[in-house]
């Protein structure tokens, strides 16, 4: 079982590698290039000279309640694609905002919360509810799932992250240790729930979107 799973990873890892040549991607991907660090970029030109024009695309990106805006894509279509908003759409200047999402699998119907970019926060895609928790230091609320901001922290209680300027979304996106479909059914909606509910240690659902924010 555990080889199928170092394989399984192995194959996540290379699906998910940047479209640039090699010393493109080392580039990018060295884990000392954590994703916050994208916001000092100060326009679109320095982003294309610093990881290639391949791998930089101009593209619409879907938000909730049916919204959409334009935004600059890094490594579009691969687990390492980060969005991102301009403070300036028109010269693609000053970055607003970072955001990195996990793929959605369409035929597994499953997310793979997996990339190499980083955080200096010590939080990433597949971080769980439960490292948030301790990082935190205090429990903090989040919004049900099952609609257009399920799984989205609202407060962190004044704990250790209350200060970043980053928005979390969380997800389940596995069903380990005997987890019922009933956790998850108790945690959904328009409701807030807090972290060290039953339900929602037991789900223990992992970070499925970071948005990092330049104030």
């Amino acid at each position: 079982m555990r080889y199928i799973f170092i394989l399984s990873l192995v194959f996540i890892i290379s699906a998910c590698g940047g479209k640039g040549n090699k010393n493109e991607e080392t580039k990018a991907l060295n884990p000392t290039d954590t994703l916050d660090k994208l916001l000092s970029i100060k326009n679109e030109a320095e982003l294309i000279e610093r990881f290639g024009a391949e791998n930089v695309v101009w593209d619409t990106v879907f938000l909730a309640e049916g919204f959409k805006s334009m935004s600059t894509l890094l490594y579009k279509g691969t687990c390492d694609q980060v969005e991102i908003i301009w403070k300036n759409s028109k010269t693609k200047e000053g970055v607003k905002n970072v955001t990195l999402k996990a793929m959605y699998d369409e035929t597994e119907e499953k997310y793979i919360a997996f990339s190499h970019w980083k955080t200096s926060y010590n939080i990433m895609l597949g971080t769980t509810l439960k490292e948030l928790q301790d990082l935190n230091g205090t429990p903090f609320i989040f919004l049900g799932f099952g609609w257009d901001y399920g799984g989205f922290i609202t407060e962190f209680n004044g704990g250790k992250l209350s200060k970043l300027p980053i928005e979390l979304h969380m997800e389940y996106v596995n069903n380990e240790n005997g987890i019922t479909n009933s956790d998850y059914d108790m945690l959904m909606g328009d409701n807030e729930y807090n972290s060290d509910d039953a339900e929602a240690q037991r789900l223990n659902p992992v970070v499925v979107s970071i948005s990092i924010i330049n104030k």
